[in-house]
């Protein structure tokens, strides 16, 4: 306690007077009580809805910092499916793959996300191990992409999707 604490009782640890001392009423000092911690409960949840979810366990102290961290097994996303990166020209979508599907549920799922009507007139092409882009055509080439993904470092399958250069020539020659 400072000198001034010492000196005179009326005066908390915090520095404030001590109501009871100053003849409040011990009632009106727990209401008191009650609406600061009302106040800071509430400023402390203002703060997590801001604050990044990482940093709002360290910094409200809600969770020990090792309690709910468990390692990373690289294992964890083969078993959900496989995760896919389409881009389209500056568009970018990323989903899982479930391990059941075949090329046609992944063109319906593409043309969805990107609101394509007829995945016919595009081309999907997936980056090899060459860092190389092979037109992705059929249920065998869609395995030949997974085999690829997973004998890579990238545990992420990206695809691109292009307007076909074939239906962009047939077009033309139908003019």
């Amino acid at each position: 306690m400072s000198e001034l604490q010492q000196q005179n009782p009326a005066t908390n640890i915090a520095g404030n007077k001590d109501s009871t001392m100053a003849g409040e009423d011990s009632a009106d000092v727990a209401l008191k009580r009650i609406r600061s911690e009302a106040e800071l409960k509430s400023l402390n949840q203002d703060k997590a809805k801001v604050l990044p979810r990482s940093l709002s366990q360290e910094t409200l102290g809600e969770h020990p910092k090792n309690q709910y961290q468990r390692p990373l097994l690289k294992t964890s996303s083969k078993v959900d499916g496989h995760r896919v990166k389409v881009t389209y020209g500056d568009e970018k979508t990323r989903f899982r793959m479930p391990k059941n599907w075949g090329y046609e549920d992944l063109m319906q799922e593409i043309g969805r996300r990107f609101s394509v009507s007829d995945m016919r007139k595009f081309d999907v092409k997936y980056l090899d191990d060459d860092s190389e882009w092979v037109l992705l055509t059929c249920d065998a080439d869609l395995e030949e992409c997974i085999d690829v993904c997973r004998s890579s470092e990238s545990a992420t399958i990206k695809l691109s999707l292009q307007i076909s250069s074939h239906s962009m020539r047939s077009s033309l020659e139908f003019r």
